[in-house]
């Protein structure tokens, strides 16, 4: 799905239109914001907003739950049950930057990956039972992809997550295109994402101990006026992009796909990935079968560092399905 929809537009070596359905705003092709939006915002309110249509005295339940709001109060973490989980946080920082690095597989995999391994070598701790080791595990290792998650991108320019893609696309929109040149064209670039990440963790701790209560109040905030809300920005942001309301009919669109994909349960996150890496892989194919005079083996197997590359991809798909089978044992 993801390639097919990257191919819509005009062709990257012949300017030639194709599968646009005669729809004039679809030459361009299919921009990565409203695509973004409607994939990943859209089908969560969706969801939750037809739970709620089943249900009765939102109104009420609604007003009571601002009302109370700024008043709940939880427990917090002592640094006693933070130390007694360091071994289970090791688990999940190691595994999780492991995962981080393999496009494609992102932090939930690497939460079902830390806890089945910190159940396996803790069993005295009753991990699965709701133990504090267990949360302890899943959230490092869901931490923990987050920085080497731009490894693939910045090398191959391939996103290794939906938040890497987003950085990706936002290079591209500033013309830094994400690739194996990324490195020797772009340093400066590079260089300022290493510092945005080293200073970001150290503001993280600490923004995010001031503001966790102010946080933990809004989530407490009652469905039915988050929902409408957040659909409402989503909306106003597509439109902001490039004041297109042509943009919000691909918003819709890919919400609408993003719902029908959430219903039967099939990942969103490999579209988004496959539409980023299409234009670069055919524009690349295309000038490949242009020198050979249209041979495919010798435009795909011509050369050892061709070979090579292809029996390393072999090889990474197949530790990823023994490491997603190990996950849900």
């Amino acid at each position: 799905i993801g390639i097919f929809v990257a191919t819509i537009g005009s062709d990257p070596i012949g300017a030639v239109s194709r599968m646009t359905f005669g729809l004039w705003w679809l030459m361009d092709g299919i921009h990565i914001i409203p695509l973004m939006i409607g994939i990943f915002a859209m089908p969560v309110m969706l969801l939750e907003a037809a739970k709620l249509l089943g249900e009765r005295g939102i109104a009420k339940r609604a007003r009571e739950s601002i009302s109370e709001a700024p008043w709940k109060t939880g427990a917090g973490l002592t640094f006693r049950e933070y130390r007694r989980a360091w071994k289970e946080m090791a688990i999940g920082t190691s595994l999780g930057s492991f995962v981080g690095m393999l496009p494609g597989l992102g932090s939930t995999v690497a939460a079902f990956l830390s806890y089945g391994v910190a159940r396996q070598v803790s069993p005295q701790k009753g991990i699965g039972t709701g133990k504090l080791e267990g949360v302890a595990a899943c959230e490092s290792a869901n931490n923990a992809t987050c920085g080497p998650t731009l490894i693939p991108l910045l090398a191959f320019g391939i996103p290794g997550s939906p938040v890497a893609a987003l950085i990706g696309a936002a290079l591209m929109l500033q013309g830094a295109t994400p690739s194996p040149r990324m490195f020797a064209l772009y340093p400066h670039i590079v260089y300022a994402l290493f510092m945005i990440l080293l200073v970001a963790n150290v503001f993280n701790l600490g923004i995010g101990r001031l503001f966790a209560r102010i946080y933990a109040m809004l989530a407490q905030f009652p469905k039915p006026i988050l929902i409408p809300l957040i659909l409402m920005i989503a909306t106003i942001g597509t439109y902001a992009f490039r004041g297109n309301p042509y943009d919000v009919i691909v918003m819709v669109v890919f919400g609408l796909l993003g719902f029908a994909m959430t219903v039967i349960e099939m990942p969103t996150a490999p579209l988004i990935i496959s539409f980023l890496v299409t234009s670069m892989m055919e524009a690349n194919l295309r000038r490949a079968l242009l020198i050979t005079g249209g041979d495919w083996g010798q435009a795909l197997f011509g050369s050892p560092l061709a070979v090579g590359l292809i029996f390393a991809v072999i090889v990474l798909v197949f530790l990823s399905v023994q490491y997603l089978k190990r996950g849900e044992q």
